[in-house]
């Protein structure tokens, strides 16, 4: 009776912080907020679209939008944990 068995790896949890930032039009602050969502919405279903066999991440939290004191910027960012096997050598 043969009792060998592949090696699997050792399960690994990782934090990772995505900081994304967007310039606001200084004469359409709403269409500009608008389109810095929907910019931030594309960027966060591309990144928790990458899970394969050996990785998954998963969306932890999401900080509420900051736009800076002059209101030309607006900063988001948020929490992802991604649960991978990382192999034995």
């Amino acid at each position: 009776m043969d009792r060998q068995r592949a090696s699997r790896g050792t399960n690994t949890r990782l934090t990772v912080f995505v900081r994304f930032g967007w310039r606001l039009q200084g004469d359409n602050h709403v269409a500009a907020y608008d389109a810095a969502l929907d910019g931030q919405a594309a960027a966060m279903t591309a990144l928790l679209g990458a899970s394969r066999n050996d990785l998954h991440i998963y969306l932890a939290s999401d900080e509420e939008p900051d736009v800076t004191f002059a209101g030309d910027f607006v900063f988001m960012q948020s929490r992802l944990l991604c649960d991978y096997q990382k192999a034995l050598s």
